[in-house]
């Protein structure tokens, strides 16, 4: 028994990937431009990225400040959520 999931496993360790076989190239239908995708990735519309996150709805969250306690806004296309309302994070000498 030990032997054949050996076999098993070493057939599962030799069998090939299949990573980056090919690109495909599409044309973006809001603006126009080409771009490039990879051919396993067919369940992408067809807008290029910039597009895409253009298009993206941005909520608006709220949150509370760990300095001050007072309730601030900020989109939530934000790179990092921040964790400090503005004033304060003005007062330390950092930016949104």
């Amino acid at each position: 028994m030990f032997e054949k999931l050996k076999k098993l496993f070493a057939k599962k360790i030799r069998r090939p990937r299949r990573f980056n076989q090919g690109t495909i190239t599409r044309t973006c239908r809001i603006c126009g431009k080409t771009f490039t995708l990879p051919d396993n990735v067919q369940h992408w519309p067809d807008l290029c990225q910039e597009c895409r996150a253009k298009h993206r709805p941005a909520e608006t969250l709220t949150r509370k400040c760990k300095k001050c306690g007072k309730p601030f806004t900020f989109s939530s296309n934000a790179r990092h959520w921040p964790k400090y309302c503005p004033k304060c994070l003005e007062s330390r000498g950092q930016s949104l």
